[in-house]
């Protein structure tokens, strides 16, 4: 129990802070819905794939970012990707590397979005 009072202090100076420094009642809404909220694995991939394919291209430094992750948990899930082939290094002849989306990666995101919209569709 102490540790949930500790929590919603936290979230209380949040409110607090956002509300001072924006002035808008709807951003710290938003924040606090989404703090301490922890991303699932399937989430994390949604969002590495689609700052992918907003950018056609992109350079692994901009992708860590732009995933919001750790460089050991980005590097998991990169690898990962990888080897699913949902995504592709790309290596020009001046060693600058880039990530593209192959085709899987595109059908997993339209599949996704599918999910996405059958759950918001039922409210849940």
């Amino acid at each position: 129990m102490g540790s949930w009072s500790l929590h919603i202090k936290c979230y209380c100076i949040w409110i607090i802070f956002i509300w001072s420094y924006e002035g808008n009642q709807e951003i710290s809404i938003g924040v606090i819905e989404n703090m301490g909220k922890k991303r699932e694995r399937l989430e994390v991939i949604k969002d590495i794939i689609e700052a992918i394919m907003k950018n056609r291209e992109i350079k692994p430094t901009r992708l860590l970012y732009a995933s919001n992750l750790s460089p050991q948990m980005f590097k998991g899930y990169i690898n990962e990707l990888i080897s699913k082939e949902f995504i592709k290094l790309d290596i020009d002849k001046k060693d600058k590397k880039t990530f593209s989306l192959t085709n899987k990666g595109q059908e997993f995101l339209q599949e996704y979005r599918v999910i996405e919209n059958f759950i918001d569709n039922f409210g849940l």
